[in-house]
C-alpha cells in the first residue's frame, strides 16, 4: 500500500486495589438463586466476603478465599425479601463494598390447588 494509515495503541491500567465487578448494583435475584461474585484483587493474602440485607447495618460471612482468587459462587439465601442487599470484600485493610441489590422470593402460581 502506498498510503500511511494512522494507528492508535490504547492500554487501560487498572488501579491496584480491591474492587467488586458485580454485582454493582441494581441487580435483582430470587431466593435460593446461583449467581457469581466477581471482584479485582491485586494482593495474595486471603479474602472474606460478606453480605448483608440491610444496607450494612448487619453482616454475615460468607466465605474465606485465598488471595488469587477472583470469582465465588454464590446461592442467595432463602426467606429474603430486601431491595437493600449488599456484598462486602476485605483482604487486609483494604474493603470494597457493592451497591445495593434486590433479593426476592419468587411469586409461586397455584391453578385448582
Amino acid at each position: 500500500p502506498d498510503q500511511q494509515v494512522s494507528a492508535y495503541l490504547l492500554y487501560d491500567f487498572p488501579e491496584d486495589r480491591l474492587e467488586i465487578t458485580s454485582p454493582t448494583g441494581g441487580e435483582r435475584y430470587t431466593t435460593l438463586g446461583s449467581t457469581n461474585i466477581y471482584f479485582n484483587s491485586f494482593r495474595s493474602d486471603s479474602l472474606k466476603i460478606e453480605w448483608s440485607s440491610d444496607a450494612g447495618r448487619s453482616w454475615k460471612i460468607l466465605k474465606s478465599l485465598g488471595g488469587d482468587s477472583r470469582l465465588t459462587n454464590w446461592t442467595t439465601p432463602s426467606s429474603i425479601n430486601s431491595d437493600s442487599c449488599v456484598i462486602r470484600i476485605s483482604q487486609g485493610s483494604e474493603v470494597a463494598q457493592s451497591g445495593y441489590f434486590t433479593i426476592t422470593n419468587p411469586v409461586t402460581l397455584c391453578f385448582n390447588c
